[in-house]
């Protein structure tokens, strides 16, 4: 289930990326929404997951957990990797194929 969970919230971030661009969020700002998606995403996989006995983590020997489905503690690692693929997004958005572009609707 964690590549499915990870690939559709990096796939969301993504998306929020974008949006949140165009509106003129700064960076800062950015990667702390990207956060809270995160964690809201982890934690909401988890509650969904747990139901059915189908939860492969358990963070609940962590001091700042919640329900043991999210770890506060994480902040750290996961703050730097959103700050990343804020980075790598406009890196990989602003590429080009010669002759296309990757913002064009194709018909």
């Amino acid at each position: 289930f964690s590549f499915f969970i990870y690939g559709v919230c990096s796939y969301l971030v993504e998306r929020m990326y974008v949006r949140l661009k165009e509106v003129g969020i700064p960076f800062k700002v950015r990667i702390f929404i990207y956060l809270v998606v995160l964690y809201s995403w982890e934690f909401s996989c988890g509650l969904v997951l747990r139901q059915f006995d189908a939860c492969s983590w358990d963070y609940s020997h962590y001091q700042f957990n919640i329900m043991g489905l999210i770890t506060l503690e994480y902040a750290i690692f996961w703050l730097p990797l959103c700050a990343w693929n804020d980075v790598l997004y406009k890196y990989l958005l602003s590429l080009k194929l010669p002759g296309h572009s990757i913002h064009e609707k194709s018909t």
